[in-house]
């Protein structure tokens, strides 16, 4: 299963994580690991400053680390992939899953 983990904090994203495998198909022919693999990094490529921020990539791992303010452009970026994987996830709720997580956003009253 592809997990993707969306992490917010007052900034926007913070950090966006995806990992795994879907095992929809064969090796070559899985076309979940397809469509995600081409939206992350569809969205990786059209990053405005990608050097401005943690990013591994590599087979079966997509790690995205927000070191410092993004653009607009950026987070609007990062915003379209995680909708994209979430609608992978629907689509697909036995081969992919997306959480979205608040971490240290402070109340509103």
């Amino acid at each position: 299963m592809v997990k993707a983990v969306a992490v917010y904090d007052e900034g926007g994203v913070k950090s966006l994580e995806i990992s795994g495998h879907a095992g929809y198909g064969a090796k070559g022919q899985d076309i979940v690991c397809a469509a995600v693999s081409a939206v992350s990094q569809g969205g990786l490529n059209a990053l405005e400053h990608p050097e401005s921020h943690l990013v591994e990539v590599r087979p079966g791992h997509f790690r995205f680390v927000r070191k410092e303010a993004l653009t607009t452009h950026d987070q609007t970026v990062l915003e379209v992939i995680i909708v994209q994987i979430e609608s992978i996830a629907i689509s697909y709720p036995e081969y992919a899953v997306l959480e979205r997580k608040k971490h240290n956003v402070p109340k509103t009253h």
